[in-house]
């Protein structure tokens, strides 16, 4: 079963603010990469969106980019996959809170 996969203006402003980091201090190679990564993690997440239990720290479900430190955030609703945010991996709990918080 295929789910849909929605991004909130939130999570968007993250991917975007990402892939601009990456395109300033890496190269826009890197940076169509991390798009790449996002996209492919995304694709998995709407064919097996139950495959990562719920993080119980903060009531939703987390996947981590291939070659890339950061997490996607995001729950299944009904037949849709909806990104919250994304972080970086080794953001604290708390900003990770905010961010989820921020939606």
């Amino acid at each position: 079963m295929k789910y849909e996969l929605r991004v909130t203006p939130v999570a968007q402003g993250h991917i975007r603010d990402i892939a601009a980091w990456y395109h300033s201090n890496a190269s826009a190679d890197v940076a169509a990469n991390f798009l790449t990564a996002f996209q492919s993690t995304a694709t998995l997440l709407c064919s097996m969106p139950l495959i990562h239990p719920v993080d119980s720290r903060f009531s939703t479900r987390r996947a981590h980019l291939v070659r890339f430190p950061y997490v996607v955030w995001y729950d299944v609703v009904g037949q849709i996959v909806l990104v919250l945010a994304l972080t970086h991996d080794r953001m604290s709990d708390s900003t990770v809170q905010s961010r989820l918080s921020g939606i």
